[in-house]
């Protein structure tokens, strides 16, 4: 009896472009047969899964300055003067303060050297700002540049209005990152006189939120989906679950750090979970699904039955004779043969021996289901002190925190951030006090 084909394929033929035509079609032709004929027919045998890809990446930001030293690259103009606030202030130990009294003009407030930095791959700079009177968009300017002394600029970047005596974290986008490198000159300058007044600045940070997600194939619902290299901009400050549904399409759903999993979209397959601070992407979590059979259903109640399980199925060297009877399980065959104290005899079962681990900075706190973690207190408790941010490894927001030891006396408080499956947030009371917490 002649052998026949399951599937009529073509077959193909010496010319290179009629050879392509012919394999991508016998490739759809095999991918269409495997959908309705095995996929289809047999759905609980399959899972939606993931073959390889699909995976956006973190991004780094890139410090411009931290403001915890002077500006002093130029000597301030009449009617100027420029100060390290260490009272008043955002991040780090302190701020760039400019005093301005009525003989100061429009012109470049202060500058800082740097040492070269590349801001191409950044999309935008944060700082903190606060002046002590109202402002108008465009008052005040943020300059880069490749000279010395701010001179000039490779790009000015206007402030929008501030309200007075209100730390703002302000945000101030790039239209063009091309020349963004060897930047070696920061400035902030006045555009219009403003009299008599104050401007604080800090924390002065370029921004990437922007992230490739890979290329990569999946089937969902029997259909193969193939992505290429995708490039996405996150929000800052969120936890983003992203999707990929059977039309080909990214859906991206935000909740606050932390916050629970929003219900997943119809007739799709989750791909990752990716946290943002201000700044930048600081983890992607893989949430995919990589094994296209379903391996080991969970049995319902009352799916294994004493027929089952066959006299001699189960032998007596395993399970003791009459252990398991019309009842399931007989009492006496706990009580009497496999929970008696005297049969617990191994030494890491016992309460003297269970121990809380070494202490050391990440290390698992023995049985309990909690670490140590070590870092150092950034500075005094006040509502202007920064949140520390301490990682964890628990993998779920943690209920608390213990002070184990600490080189000065301290008192630790919970930040103002809400806590999330990787990392807690802490203010303490004493700068510099290196401290050993347990998470739990």
């Amino acid at each position: 009896m002649p052998n026949t084909s399951l599937i009529n394929m073509s077959l193909p033929s010496y010319d290179d472009d009629a050879d392509i035509a012919v394999l991508n079609s016998n490739f759809q032709m095999l991918d269409d047969w495997l959908k309705d004929n095995v996929i289809s027919r047999h759905d609980d045998m399959f899972n939606d899964f993931i073959i390889n890809g699909l995976q956006p990446s973190t991004t780094t930001n890139v410090l411009v300055h931290d403001c915890d030293s002077l500006w002093d690259e130029i000597s301030p103009s009449s009617g100027i003067t420029v100060v390290l606030d260490t009272f008043d202030y955002k991040q780090g130990s302190g701020c760039l303060k400019i005093n301005m009294d009525s003989n100061a003009g429009v012109g470049i407030l202060a500058s800082k050297a740097l040492s070269p930095i590349d801001l191409r791959d950044t999309t935008g700079i944060k700082l903190w700002v606060k002046s002590n009177v109202n402002t108008n968009a465009g008052d005040y300017s943020l300059l880069l540049s490749k000279s010395p002394m701010s001179q000039q600029p490779i790009v000015t970047l206007p402030f929008p209005a501030l309200v007075a005596n209100s730390w703002t974290l302000i945000t101030l986008p790039f239209s063009d990152v091309s020349e963004l490198y060897d930047i070696i000159s920061v400035s902030v300058k006045m555009n219009v006189d403003m009299g008599i007044c104050s401007l604080w600045i800090d924390y002065v940070n370029a921004i990437n939120f922007a992230s490739t997600i890979s290329s990569g194939t999946a089937y969902i619902k029997g259909h193969r989906i193939v992505k290429p290299e995708v490039l996405h901009t996150f929000s800052e400050n969120k936890d983003t679950y992203i999707y990929l549904d059977v039309n080909s399409d990214y859906i991206f759903k935000e909740v606050a750090i932390g916050g629970n999993e929003p219900l997943m979209p119809p007739d799709t397959i989750k791909i990752a979970r990716v946290i943002t601070s201000s700044y930048n992407i600081i983890e992607v979590i893989d949430l995919r699904n990589m094994s296209a059979m379903v391996v080991s259903p969970t049995l319902t109640d009352g799916q294994v039955t004493e027929s089952k399980l066959a006299t001699d199925s189960v032998s007596t060297n395993k399970i003791k004779n009459n252990a398991v009877t019309s009842v399931k399980i007989a009492t006496d065959a706990i009580l009497s043969y496999h929970i008696k104290d005297s049969q617990i005899i191994n030494a890491k079962l016992k309460d003297g021996d269970i121990s809380l681990g070494n202490g050391t900075h990440a290390s698992k706190a023995g049985k309990l289901n909690a670490e140590f973690r070590t870092f150092t207190v950034r500075g005094n408790y006040d509502s202007y002190n920064p949140e520390d941010v301490i990682a964890h490894g628990l993998n779920r927001i943690p209920k608390g925190y213990l002070l184990v030891s600490t080189d000065k006396p301290v008192q630790l408080y919970s930040g103002n951030s809400l806590w999330t499956n990787t990392h807690i947030y802490l203010k303490g009371t004493t700068a510099n006090a290196v401290v050993t917490i347990m998470i739990f």
